[in-house]
């Protein structure tokens, strides 16, 4: 009986060095995936600012239109022959033109963003500890005995 539960002892001695393993492993871990976390939504809340900055300027860009829409239509009931000859026509296409580009320029950020590389989550591999066959029962006789705290 008494070999019984020194087995016992022991196998739980050794689940427990497991769960220490695991819990250190874990505990390494952590500052890693955190950082990993960290820098991904700070990404992300860039490419988000950036979106609606995008839709800030798709908004301005509509309202120019429909401004150059009204104008040339209070134009043509005027009956000017050379519409895009007016100033203020030419003034809000150059505005167009500007906010086009930024646009452009907005959505190559966005996809820049997207296309760099991802964080490495993966830690450098440990060596790996060697492993060691169980001891015999004769190697167990000839062992002191274990203390029982």
């Amino acid at each position: 009986m008494a070999k019984f539960f020194d087995r016992m002892k022991k196998t739980l001695q050794e689940g427990l060095e497991v769960v220490k393993r695991g819990t250190e492993i874990v505990a390494e871990k952590a500052p890693e995936v955190a950082a990993t976390v960290a820098e991904r939504t700070q990404e992300a809340i860039s490419i988000g600012k950036l979106k609606l900055q995008i839709q800030t300027l798709n908004h301005k860009v509509d309202k120019i239109f429909t401004e150059v829409g009204q104008k040339v239509y209070d134009l043509s009931k005027k009956k000017v022959a050379q519409i895009e000859n007016d100033e203020t026509v030419k003034k809000m296409i150059a505005e167009v033109n500007r906010l086009k580009k930024q646009l452009k320029d907005m959505e190559k950020k966005i996809d820049a963003a997207k296309k760099e590389e991802p964080v490495e989550t993966k830690a450098k591999p440990k060596p790996k500890a060697k492993k060691t066959a169980p001891p015999s029962e004769a190697e167990k006789e000839k062992a002191p005995p274990e203390s029982t705290e």
